[in-house]
């Protein structure tokens, strides 16, 4: 809770599970950005803290 814009609600304990069905995050192994898709293998939910 740094930036001013979220310290009220960080104070106040006012936070959230967003539910995702997948996040993507890039792999830099091949020296470029290529988008990775991350999910359960199960094919539920994932819970992001927000």
């Amino acid at each position: 809770a740094e930036k001013p814009s979220f310290r009220h609600a960080w104070r106040h304990a006012q936070h959230c599970i967003i539910p995702e069905v997948a996040i993507y995050e890039p792999d830099w192994r091949s020296g470029k950005a290529v988008a990775t898709r991350i999910a359960r293998a199960d094919g539920e939910l994932l819970g992001i803290a927000g």
